[in-house]
């Protein structure tokens, strides 16, 4: 992007883009997952991957889906499907969500010379934000 930025001025604002479930919809892709999980392997398990889930939310701070599927497959080492559902997981539609357009406005914020960065948590009473990636 070299090039294309504008000169800024470092005590100007940065604007922020909130990805906490507004440039990728968490609860579609949710449930989706959850949608999956009980059509391939029942509810049960469905149930089992997202304890597995939670509790690596809690230990790393995001969402790692394709992290609790690791753990959840050492569980079902003799099961195919699971490595299909990593497939499936994979070849998820992540690019229908919104997150092109928030970066073409991130770009264009750059080439006016705004500094810009992408948050997860935003809004949330008491909490600042993680940094997920900043441009500058």
């Amino acid at each position: 992007m070299t090039g294309e930025r504008a000169e800024r001025n470092d005590e100007s604002p940065v604007a922020l883009f909130d990805v906490d479930n507004t440039l990728l919809d968490n609860d579609r892709v949710q449930q989706d997952l959850r949608e999956q999980l009980a059509r391939e392997f029942g509810a049960g398990a469905r149930d089992r991957y997202w304890e597995i889930l939670e509790r690596l939310r809690e230990e790393l701070g995001y969402v790692d889906y394709l992290g609790a599927l690791e753990r959840y497959r050492l569980e079902r080492l003799h099961d195919p499907r699971v490595l299909a559902l990593s497939g499936w997981l994979v070849d998820y539609p992540f690019a229908d969500n919104p997150v092109r357009r928030a970066v073409r406005q991130q770009r264009a914020g750059l080439r006016q010379g705004q500094r810009t960065g992408f948050s997860n948590a935003l809004g949330r009473a008491g909490y600042q934000g993680d940094l997920a990636c900043q441009a500058e």
